[in-house]
């Protein structure tokens, strides 16, 4: 086992009018924090570190005052002009545009990762996927929807990883939950419920039941289904992961992913059980992937 995990060579590119509509003026105070919080790959369920090779942020007029608070932190300030209404900026074409660029120019580059909440960037982050790059961009998880496949749902199964909006506000203290206001100096407490009898202990409970069956078929169904719909050929790990989870039996009972097998092996009984629609692969660092090859 390697004693130091591999650093991802990534390039930021900053939506700032979009996060500041959303985090208001702790996203200013706290840039370090949030900041740090990337470098470290703390959205990475690997918690693989990022060096970022590019670091750009984008906004419009009324924002250039903290150009040298961006500046000191090494960043490239662009800014955007507003060409489709009044005060707002044309961030979505120039971060399009320069993920290409970038992608080009930094052969060596392992990622970009995208801070805005817009998911127009879903064409751009295909193609980077498959010149071999990863993407990663922010989900507002309030619109997702377990009955329905919305939009979001729909961009999220495209990014390699996802950065939720709660996630990334709790790292300086930002929440959107209600709070409830504190009670008055000179409001009484309310009064203390009456002490009640404990509980009837409860009756014993049922012997576990054994973990259910796995169905690989479907899983091949929706591994194959999602890489029509995308166009991506090379399935990686987390992109497998997020599509078959919730079928059951994908845990056994001891909480073990894969049905219990090991990663490689739960990869060779989805091969078998889609005949020639997939093999078994390994991307440029070794790791390994699942290739579709298209319904027999």
């Amino acid at each position: 086992m390697p004693l130091f995990k591999r650093t991802v060579r990534s390039a930021l590119l900053i939506d700032f009018d979009n996060l500041l509509s959303i985090y208001k003026r702790p996203l200013l105070d706290n840039i370090d924090a949030w900041l740090t919080w990337l470098e470290r790959g703390q959205f990475d369920p690997k918690g693989l570190r990022r060096r970022f090779i590019a670091r750009r942020v984008y906004w419009n007029m009324d924002n250039n005052t903290h150009q040298q608070t961006f500046a000191r932190r090494r960043f490239d300030v662009k800014l955007c002009r507003a060409i489709r209404k009044e005060k707002a900026s044309s961030a979505d074409f120039d971060i399009t545009i320069d993920a290409i660029e970038l992608s080009h120019k930094h052969r060596n580059l392992d990622e970009v990762i995208i801070l805005s909440f817009d998911t127009d960037f879903s064409s751009v982050l295909l193609h980077l996927q498959l010149d071999g790059r990863s993407g990663v961009a922010m989900i507002d998880g309030d619109t997702l929807d377990n009955m329905r496949d919305t939009p979001t749902a729909k961009y999220m199964r495209i990014l390699d990883h996802s950065i939720g909006k709660r996630e990334f506000g709790a790292v300086f203290g930002v929440t959107f939950d209600d709070v409830r206001p504190a009670t008055p100096a000179n409001q009484q407490p309310a009064p203390q419920p009456r002490p009640v009898a404990p509980p009837a202990p409860k009756p014993p409970q049922p012997a576990p039941q054994p973990a259910a069956a796995f169905d690989f078929k479907e899983a091949a169904r929706r591994l194959s289904q999602s890489a029509r719909d995308s166009g991506l050929v090379y399935l990686g790990k987390d992109r497998i992961r997020k599509l078959v989870e919730s079928l059951p039996g994908f845990k056994n009972n001891s909480g073990r992913p894969w049905h219990g097998h090991s990663y490689e092996k739960f990869l060779a009984e989805i091969v078998a059980a889609a005949l020639t629609q997939f093999e078994v692969g390994k991307d440029k660092n070794g790791g390994v992937l699942l290739i579709f090859r298209g319904a027999s």
